[in-house]
């Protein structure tokens, strides 16, 4: 079973019943999740003993591997913007 951070509960919500940015689940948590499961399919690939499972679960790595890519570019192009818009804030102060 997943191991995620639990969101606030209902009464430590921000007004509206909303999370608020420090409330979320940091985006990391995804693309450590998608490492895991190529880490998986590369575990499962070492113990196949038929060449067709070992390839499959080669490519289930690979593309395992290219969402935790994408996720983690995602998160550093998201937190590049939210730095950007604070210091526009900021200097529009």
């Amino acid at each position: 079973m997943l191991d995620f951070p639990s969101l606030a509960s209902k009464d430590e919500r921000a007004p509206g019943g909303t999370t608020t940015k420090d409330e979320r689940n940091p985006m990391s948590t995804q693309s450590d999740f998608y490492n895991a499961r190529a880490a998986d399919a590369r575990a499962d690939a070492d113990a196949a003993t038929l060449d067709n499972v070992r390839d499959r679960c080669l490519r289930a790595a690979a593309a395992w591997e290219g969402m935790a890519d994408r996720a983690s570019r995602t998160d550093k192009m998201r937190t590049r913007q939210e730095a950007e818009k604070a210091a526009a804030r900021a200097a529009a102060e």
